[in-house]
């Protein structure tokens, strides 16, 4: 095979060890490309293909591999403490193939991944439901009326000490940690779900499971609103942002001028889907619409 290639190609190919590749590279400039390697072209057929997109098509897609890839993990290291067997990963194995977390495939392969990977998160949030189940005493209910208890748990070996989240209908309410004293909390509306976002601070050890507990307040003082429900400004020293009540910035003023902004959110479609969704040569088989979705 080698006379061959050298014969026919003039192409001089000859076994080596790594000792000998080594040895020939450091005598020898090797040429240095500088640059970025995306986006590149191919012909695939009359027309070129551009391949681009890698890191921003279906961004929800790939948020969704990572978020089921940590819960798996998680749900993997309470249920040795429980004793479950293994769980089943098929479907993020399959979300990370390089055409999967890469999105450079076809719309109707990216839902087969989608659905594969549903299953690995709901496997893992029924193993997590199990293993707490077996972990925790049963919670008894506090004395106040409108509570509601809610679990968090530090999967890590290592303490924790961060801000959480928990959504509620009102939005004065005190938070309660598992020895039963209050922590800080502060909460804000909103537009997106219709409830109260209550932000509060936890301390956790390594590999715990604590019980808090949520209750209505009657002190302002351990909340702060946030209700703009129409729209607002930001005024500077030298400009003025106006935004609109969903929170598009509608407006700049500077020197006494206004200058009007338009958003507009633009998605683009093709057939063709994944790294083939710009066709620059081919116009007219882009179809925009003025949404902002992933697709």
């Amino acid at each position: 095979m080698f006379g061959e290639m050298a014969g026919k190609y003039g192409i001089n190919v000859h076994w080596g060890t790594p000792s000998a590749y080594f040895a020939s590279i450091s005598t020898t400039a090797l040429p240095t490309y500088i640059g970025d390697f995306f986006p590149y072209m191919s012909f695939q057929s009359a027309e070129p293909r551009y391949w681009t997109g890698f890191y921003s098509l279906l961004p929800s897609f790939k948020r969704s591999v990572y978020e089921t890839a940590k819960l798996l993990r998680i749900a993997e290291i309470w249920g040795v403490a429980t004793g479950q067997g293994r769980l089943e990963d098929e479907g993020l194995c399959l979300s990370l193939h390089h055409d999967a977390i890469t999105c450079t495939c076809r719309p109707h392969v990216v839902k087969y991944y989608r659905k594969e990977l549903e299953k690995v998160r709901k496997a893992a949030l029924s193993s997590l439901s199990q293993s707490f189940s077996q972990l925790l005493r049963p919670v008894v209910s506090p004395k106040e009326t409108n509570s509601t208890s809610f679990l968090l748990y530090n999967p890590l070996n290592w303490p924790l000490d961060d801000l959480f989240s928990v959504q509620s209908s009102t939005a004065l309410v005190e938070i309660r940690d598992p020895y039963g004293e209050i922590v800080a909390a502060q909460s804000y509306y909103s537009r997106h779900t219709g409830l109260y976002e209550v932000l509060f601070r936890a301390k956790m050890p390594g590999i715990s499971v604590g019980v808090y507990t949520m209750s209505e307040s009657h002190s302002e003082q351990r909340a702060v609103l946030s209700t703009r429900k129409k729209a607002w400004n930001l005024v500077g020293k030298d400009f003025t942002l106006l935004f609109s009540s969903t929170g598009l910035l509608t407006a700049l003023s500077h020197n006494h001028t206004m200058h009007l902004q338009t958003q507009r959110f633009l998605s683009s479609s093709s057939g063709l889907g994944g790294a083939y969704t710009l066709l620059p040569s081919s116009p007219s088989s882009i179809s925009l619409d003025l949404l902002y979705m992933d697709f």
